[in-house]
């Protein structure tokens, strides 16, 4: 809920407050940065804390944000909640799914796994996705902030109940694997390779497109003239294809293999955003619905592919901290991206935006695809600890 519906607020902020959209897209910036900073810090935690608590205490601190929301009438207050907000995001999904997914799957599982987990976001954001819109075009902005604060905090104690719930014995052999060594080189050789460190630049790059196709497709169909209902169909569309897309991206890297994933995802989103860009010219609610099936299936390489990516190319060990500093330079992309994207709506229109988002596609996928094959040849993985 916390990353899905964000985007149909955009509307409503700038409707309300007259916040204009290269101010509204800082909310998104602050929020990226929060989890920039707090990202190594919470990474090493998972080296010394029990996953499923640093995993509740992400949900809580969600909640927190979200209310926030609920009462903030300027910029700097929406800022602030964002800021914890994200800061929450990581502790229960960025980090803490992919490590606890991870420690309880081989490597040939690990992907199916980690896309059926993180599909399970795609299928509350396919329900909540026409509520929220409908509950944003009939309530106050306030009251509706309110509710998905609640919604989050009671989903994070129903989790903790389940926690407590006597486990099976497919679960306690899963949990097993948790006491094995840890395979691969460890942050600390990592960080001294430079194919690592180019190959977390192209998360910049993936960012700055993520940015836009997520954070800003309900303001620019808006822009279009869609009804309210036109883009919540969208968005339920979107949230289809992106469960479909989780556990079909999971599938084909277990089969196929991460080069070929990649390849995948480069050919979703690039003619993502040409139809975005195609809506310029002809307006059309089809073309947002291509746009929905397009960048749904390609969510994979946003949402599970950097941990699937981190754990094949270097390891488990110390992989946390790993993900942690790529999951920095997507942010880094992310948080520019609202802010370049709303720079370029605000003076160059729509139709540049899109342009620019491609060219951004192009180079992501150059520098990500080469990487991957220049880093997967030394299998650095499969190395036992000394």
């Amino acid at each position: 809920m916390a990353q899905e519906i964000s985007p149909l607020f955009i509307h409503y902020l700038h409707r309300d407050f007259a916040f204009n959209i290269a101010s509204i897209g800082l909310i998104f910036t602050f929020g990226s940065i929060a989890s920039s900073i707090a990202s190594p810090v919470v990474g090493k935690l998972f080296d010394k804390l029990p996953t499923p608590r640093l995993m509740f205490a992400g949900i809580c601190i969600t909640s927190l944000g979200l209310y926030i929301n609920a009462f903030s009438t300027h910029l700097w207050q929406f800022y602030l909640a964002n800021a914890i907000m994200q800061v929450g995001v990581i502790l229960f999904s960025a980090l803490g799914i992919p490590y606890l997914i991870g420690k309880w799957f081989d490597k040939d599982e690990k992907p199916l796994a980690l896309g059926i987990a993180f599909a399970g976001g795609s299928i509350g954001n396919f329900f909540w996705q026409p509520i929220i819109s409908n509950l944003l075009a009939a309530w106050p902005l306030h009251r509706v902030y309110f509710v998905c604060a609640s919604i989050a905090l009671f989903t994070g104690i129903g989790i903790v109940l389940l926690l407590r719930i006597k486990k099976s014995e497919k679960v306690k052999s899963m949990m097993q694997h948790e006491s094995l060594p840890l395979c691969g080189i460890g942050f600390d050789r990592t960080k001294h390779l430079p194919a690592f460190w180019i190959l977390a630049s192209s998360m910049i790059f993936l960012g700055l497109n993520v940015a836009a196709q997520s954070s800003q497709y309900a303001n620019f169909f808006e822009y279009c003239k869609f009804t309210p209902k036109t883009i919540g169909l969208i968005g339920s569309a979107f949230a289809i294809a992106a469960l479909l897309g989780n556990i079909f991206g999971g599938a084909l890297i277990s089969k196929c293999g991460l080069l070929n994933g990649g390849r995948v995802a480069f050919f979703l989103q690039f003619f993502s955003a040409a139809s975005m860009l195609t809506l310029n010219f002809m307006p059309k609610a089809g073309f947002g619905f291509l746009w929905a099936i397009l960048y749904g299936l390609s969510g994979y390489i946003y949402m599970s592919a950097p941990a699937v990516m981190v754990q094949t190319l270097f390891g488990m060990r110390q992989s946390s901290q790993i993900l942690a500093w790529v999951n920095i330079f997507f942010a880094v992309g992310f948080a520019s991206g609202n802010v370049l994207f709303g720079l370029f709506v605000d003076k160059l229109g729509f139709k540049m935006a899109w342009i620019f988002i491609l060219i951004f596609i192009i180079i992501c996928y150059s520098l990500m695809l080469t990487m991957i094959r220049k880093i997967g040849a030394h299998h650095y993985a499969d190395r036992k600890p000394k």
